[in-house]
């Protein structure tokens, strides 16, 4: 009843090629057009019925292309070497060949009168200049190597003007188990302290204080591996200030000294009301070892 090229597809064993064919087929209110390799084309259909229908065959797929290998980072200041002495720095936190900023990210600027009296104000900060685009990338970098001096950090537009003023300062916090190393360490200072004012008389008191210090020095040790002070996330603002530029520095001076927890985002305006700089103060906890 069904013309042969209707079942043609189905039928077939084994492609032996790559190509199309079809036909048409027709009885008393019926017709039928057949297609292959076309992909749904050509209709079947009569009075009441309707077939849509095509075959497609494929050639081999060509072999994917494999993906270009990932570059292999670079970086300056020996990061990929190694000494016997980088277990201390693990231990207190610090890369002195790193600092605040890695020199990479320096660019050349132009700092505006706005900027020059604020950073006026602080000549023993570590100071560096990056493009816009960087600024995050330069103050996570700030914030991972604490500094006991402040990192100012210049923000250039595209003239190469400075424009925001990002300063990254650290709290240095100390957490309850470093109270108790330090109490043990002073029970043993005070247990030594009675032993030579009874002159010796009392030798135990050596022995006591002797494993008083030893205990409280140890548990400073494993304090400071196992506890991490949490940074602040650099993107959450915990407050922001509009003031006139002649205020902006005394502003900044204050956050220095209080040293709020978080990200403190000051505005300075001119005379018009017009902003002239933002200065950006990223506190964050540290451990003071």
């Amino acid at each position: 009843m069904l013309y042969a090229n209707l079942a043609w597809a189905q039928t077939a064993p084994v492609q032996e090629g790559a190509g199309g064919g079809g036909g048409d087929t027709s009885s008393t209110g019926y017709q039928a057009k057949t297609a292959v390799t076309d992909p749904g084309v050509g209709t079947s259909q009569s009075a009441n019925y309707l077939y849509d229908h095509g075959t497609l065959w494929f050639d081999d797929e060509p072999e994917g292309v494999s993906p270009e290998p990932t570059p292999t980072p670079t970086g300056g200041g020996g990061s990929g070497s190694s000494s016997g002495s980088g277990w201390i720095e693990r231990l207190f936190g610090e890369n002195p060949q790193i600092g605040g900023v890695s020199p990479e990210a320096d660019v050349s600027f132009t700092d505006t009168p706005e900027v020059t009296s604020v950073i006026a104000e602080y000549p023993q900060a570590s100071f560096s200049a990056v493009k816009y685009v960087d600024a995050p990338a330069a103050v996570s970098r700030a914030l991972e190597n604490p500094q006991f001096a402040p990192q100012i950090i210049r923000l250039m537009d595209e003239k190469g003007v400075a424009r925001e003023l990002n300063i990254v300062l650290f709290k240095r916090i100390m957490p309850w188990p470093l109270w108790i190393a330090l109490a043990i360490i002073i029970l043993g200072v005070g247990a030594i302290t009675g032993f030579v004012i009874m002159r010796g008389s009392k030798d135990y008191l050596l022995w006591i204080g002797g494993v008083l210090i030893l205990t409280g020095v140890v548990t400073g040790i494993v304090v400071r591996f196992t506890y991490r002070a949490v940074p602040i996330n650099p993107t959450v603002i915990t407050s922001i200030g509009v003031v006139p530029v002649s205020e902006a520095n005394a502003t900044v001076k204050k956050l220095m000294t209080d040293l709020p927890i978080g990200v403190h985002v000051v505005e300075a305006t001119d005379s018009f009301g017009k902003k002239a700089l933002t200065v950006k103060v990223f506190i964050t906890p540290a451990l003071p070892i």
